[in-house]
């Protein structure tokens, strides 16, 4: 299947650099003005389009071939979930993947976990949660959420998310977060957003060299800040990071290969170049992970969206 990036020029542009959204000339290595107008245009067409989803607060009837997601990566394998005696139970397979994320994190995290030295399957059977359910080898929800992996019910369509962890954060500030919360992480220099797009930027640490190709195909550089963030009506709505120091929940930070995050996130994703970089784009339940790298595939920029990409692609056969 072929996909086409809509606005592709305002799409990786609203990722790529700082922008001096007080001045009325552009300089070199500044965000180009008529591009700030594609970003406007881009944000607005997102913002209007019908994503939200509600948390359903109850498991009420399960359908067959209910999709599974571990981390926004879809499960192909394994059965689907099902609803036996109260409660909602998974094929030990999709249970199992699960954990297996969950331990690969807890891994590249520093962290202990309950499958150092053992594994899934061998806890969830000792722990006596491996059940005979309608003849299929079945784990309860709540015995897999026991370890620390959070489970999500969508409705329209029927879903379930599965998570590792917080997927869209810096230094435990989340996307969703309070301006107050990211100001006590950051302490950022805040400046007016440009136009509706936002009402703050903020910008901490250092800054650091971005090289990269304008639309006329002329050689640029600008300054990016170790950490970006977007403010809109008080919230938290994107951060990007610049610096090494800002790894994502699964560890993948600025410096490493494009092969890091395919390991650590999945091979379900949307991939394109503009301005001479490689964006690659995974969805995750609540948003958005971009990350930019240059041609030799080494990630320079990492963004957290709280908005899903699909609605900048269109499909074609």
């Amino acid at each position: 299947m072929k996909r086409t990036i809509l606005s592709a020029a305002g799409v990786i542009c609203f990722f790529a650099f700082t922008a001096n959204l007080q001045g009325e000339e552009t300089a070199e290595g500044e965000f180009p003005r008529d591009l700030l107008g594609d970003i406007e245009q881009l944000k607005e067409e997102v913002e209007d389009a019908d994503l939200d989803e509600e948390e359903h607060p109850e498991f009420d009837e399960l359908q067959p071939d209910i999709p599974v997601y571990i981390d926004g990566q879809e499960q192909n394998y394994g059965g689907a979930p099902f609803w036996a005696g109260g409660e909602i139970f998974l094929p030990v397979a999709a249970a199992v993947q699960a954990l297996n994320e969950y331990s690969d994190v807890q891994e590249a995290l520093g962290v202990n976990h309950p499958f150092e030295d053992e594994r899934p399957y061998d806890v969830l059977d000792e722990e006596g949660w491996v059940q005979q359910v309608d003849n299929r080898e079945s784990v309860a929800l709540r015995n897999v959420e026991h370890f620390g992996v959070q489970a999500y019910w969508f409705d329209d369509p029927a879903r379930l998310h599965l998570e590792t962890g917080s997927l869209l954060g810096f230094s435990g500030v989340p996307v969703g977060a309070t301006r107050a919360s990211a100001e006590d992480a950051f302490n950022a220099d805040w400046k007016t957003g440009y136009g509706k797009a936002a009402d703050e930027i903020g910008f901490h640490g250092g800054m650091n060299q971005f090289n990269y190709t304008n639309r006329f195909g002329e050689e640029r550089s600008g300054d990016v800040p170790d950490v970006q963030i977007e403010i809109k009506g008080e919230t938290v709505t994107y951060l990007i990071a610049s610096d090494e120091d800002y790894a994502t929940s699964k560890n993948v930070a600025v410096g490493d290969d494009l092969f890091e995050a395919r390991r650590m996130y999945g091979s379900s994703y949307e991939e394109f170049e503009a301005v001479g970089k490689t964006v690659r784009v995974y969805d995750v339940r609540e948003g958005s992970i971009w990350f930019i790298a240059d041609d030799r595939n080494e990630i320079e920029r990492i963004g957290l969206w709280h908005r899903h990409v699909a609605p900048l692609f269109t499909t074609e056969n």
